[in-house]
């Protein structure tokens, strides 16, 4: 199920242009509040700065809308949505760590480390590698269901159609 409203996750997008949300059929307190499962680190003898081994908790829920993979996070109140797997090495974001890095809120690829923020997609490491991120809102829908989490698409994924349909 989807629906077509202005964005009102201006954190993403700038504009008020037209975005299709689709149900994810994922209620909020689902998903792990990162927050409460933030890293520890350890300094190594070099003092390189690393995350200490732990056991590990899925902070991402893995979701297909849209024709496209995606993880959902949260961090406290607040919900973002992106590729699932690394651009870059592939990695799937959805086991990766929430990091604070220069008060950007990053997911950390778990196979090479590199850090995305979760707002915008950029790469903190190689400025070449982007991640695809889209505005998740929660909400019912239908009036008087309990609310889910939508995600927000400029447009239809057009993977989703064969030429025949037209």
């Amino acid at each position: 199920m989807f629906t077509i409203s202005k964005s009102s996750s201006s954190s993403l997008r700038n504009d008020l242009s037209p975005m299709l949300w689709f149900d994810t059929l994922v209620s909020p307190e689902s998903v792990v509040d990162s927050k409460q499962h933030m890293p520890d680190y350890q300094y190594t003898v070099t003092g390189q700065k690393r995350i200490k081994k732990r056991e590990r908790i899925q902070l991402g829920c893995p979701v297909v809308v849209n024709g496209k993979k995606l993880a959902i996070f949260r961090h406290g109140p607040r919900y973002f949505a992106i590729q699932q797997f690394c651009p870059h090495a592939g990695g799937n974001l959805a086991l990766g760590d929430i990091e604070d890095i220069d008060n950007m809120l990053c997911i950390t690829c778990p196979r090479h480390k590199w850090p995305f923020v979760l707002l915008s997609g950029d790469c903190l490491v190689g400025e070449a590698w982007k991640a695809e991120h889209f505005p998740v809102e929660a909400r019912p829908a239908q009036p008087g269901l309990p609310a889910t989490l939508f995600i927000g698409f400029p447009q239809l994924n057009n993977s989703l159609f064969y030429e025949e349909d037209f």
